[in-house]
Parts: C-alpha cells; sequence; structure tokens
C-alpha cells in the first residue's frame, strides 16, 4: 500500500497555516488594545489577552508584531508613541500590587508558565 506523501504533505500545511493565521489574528487582537487612547488604556485587560495568548501557544510569533509595527509606522507616528506609552505602563504595571493581585487569580501552573514571561515582554516589543 503506497503512502501518499503529497497528501500528508498539504494537511500538515494547512494545519500551520491555520495555526499561524489563528496566532496572527490574537497578535492583532492584541495591539488594538494597545492603539488604545492612553487614558482609556486598562494594563489588566492587555495581560488577560498576553496570558491567553500564552496559555494557548507558549511562544510569541515576533513576525507579526514587526509587521504591525511596520505598517502603523507608515500610517500614523501617533499610534506609535500611543503603543509605546501604553508598553511602559505594562512595564510599571508588571512592578505593582494590583498587578500581583491580578495575577492571582490564575491557577498555578498558568501564573508558573507565564509569570516570567510576563514581565520580560513589553521589553521584548
Amino acid at each position: 500500500m503506497a503512502i501518499n506523501i503529497k497528501k500528508n504533505q498539504d494537511k500538515k500545511e494547512n494545519c500551520s497555516s491555520s495555526i499561524i493565521e489563528t496566532r496572527k489574528t490574537a497578535i492583532a487582537q492584541f495591539f488594538e488594545v494597545l492603539e488604545t487612547p492612553n487614558i482609556d488604556f486598562e494594563c489588566n485587560t492587555c495581560f488577560d489577552l498576553l496570558v491567553e495568548y500564552l496559555i494557548t501557544y507558549e511562544r510569541i510569533l515576533y513576525t507579526p508584531i514587526s509587521n504591525v509595527i511596520y505598517y502603523l509606522s507608515s500610517e500614523n507616528e501617533d499610534v506609535i508613541a500611543t503603543i509605546m506609552s501604553n508598553l511602559e505602563k505594562m512595564l510599571e504595571y508588571t512592578e505593582s500590587d494590583e498587578y500581583n493581585e491580578h495575577i492571582s487569580q490564575y491557577d498555578e501552573s498558568q501564573k508558573n508558565k507565564c509569570h516570567d514571561a510576563i514581565k520580560s515582554i513589553p521589553l521584548k516589543f
């Protein structure tokens, strides 16, 4: 019985493509929150998206982030300034009691999986 390698490769590529598209969509949603005007920006909402992403996918795809930033920088520099300001707020948030209280809502396995990554992610961006 012959195995159709091409057929199996197509299935694998379609599955990988679907997962990557889902991850790209999640990154785009995260950036929509980061684009929120500073006055209305809520760190805990942004972190919830980030935690959910890390729990689901474990690693962040940085290429879509670069693409979003490149696109936004060519469209509107004010949006980039807003994102940077909100990222700074997120960094400050990771050192606050509010953050420690907020992260306590997650179970231990989720906290252990995400705690260190969450503190370093805003720096990576």
